[in-house]
């Protein structure tokens, strides 16, 4: 197989279509910031559902387990055999007088016992509420993903061509005022440049200023 024919196939643990390395699924369901991989789907590593479905139902009862541990606590404190720990209020405060744009939220967390009886009642059913939606929640993933194996355990998996990258970016460019600057290096999404004051931009505005040869 060629470096331009990629194979996709279904991850056994979020479901969606990813591709299929070596090693098993990519990594995928996260998110950059700063330059910086956050977060990544579980799945990423396991066998595609159509090769083996063993790690989709290994989680699909983890799943299960969890929501009924969540449907055990949401009786807990239904039945006040149990008490939340707190109420959390957040509020928006300044964090200078001269500062409006500064303003912070800030969460504060009042310990259970001290707050009144009709917060109580209202912090006791939204706990209650949002570990019944939990439960529900987990328990409909772990459905939803055992009808796509049920469908695609056994197939193969696709093959497509991967997508090409972006262009190469422009070793020179020139700005609306005529100023060329010159690439000096990347890093996490910003282009480090010599030529007018010096300094860096994004790699998207440097797309878009026209190259030098």
């Amino acid at each position: 197989m060629t470096n331009d024919i990629q194979q996709r196939g279904n991850c056994p643990h979020c479901g969606n279509d990813q591709a299929v390395m070596k090693r098993g699924m990519s990594n995928h369901g996260y998110v950059v910031k700063g330059g910086w991989f956050q977060g990544v789907c579980t799945g990423h590593n396991k066998t595609p559902m159509q090769t083996d479905r063993t790690d989709c139902d290994d989680h699909c009862a983890t799943l299960r387990d969890m929501a009924a541990n969540f449907d055990d606590m949401a009786t807990n404190f239904e039945t006040l055999a149990i008490d939340p720990d707190y109420m959390h209020i957040t509020r928006r405060e300044k964090s200078h007088p001269a500062r409006s744009y500064a303003d912070l939220e800030v969460t504060y967390a009042i310990p259970f016992c001290y707050i009144t009886e009709a917060e109580q009642i209202t912090v006791r059913r939204n706990t209650v509420s949002s570990l019944r939606a939990k439960a529900a929640a987990y328990r409909s993933h772990a459905d939803y993903l055992q009808r796509l194996a049920d469908k695609l355990v056994g197939t193969p998996l696709t093959t497509v061509e991967k997508a090409k990258g972006p262009a190469p970016l422009a070793a020179k460019v020139k700005t609306d005022n005529g100023i060329v600057l010159t690439l000096s290096y990347t890093d996490r999404g910003r282009v480090y440049y010599t030529g007018g004051r010096g300094g860096w931009i994004g790699m998207q505005s440097w797309r878009k200023m026209e190259g030098v040869s």
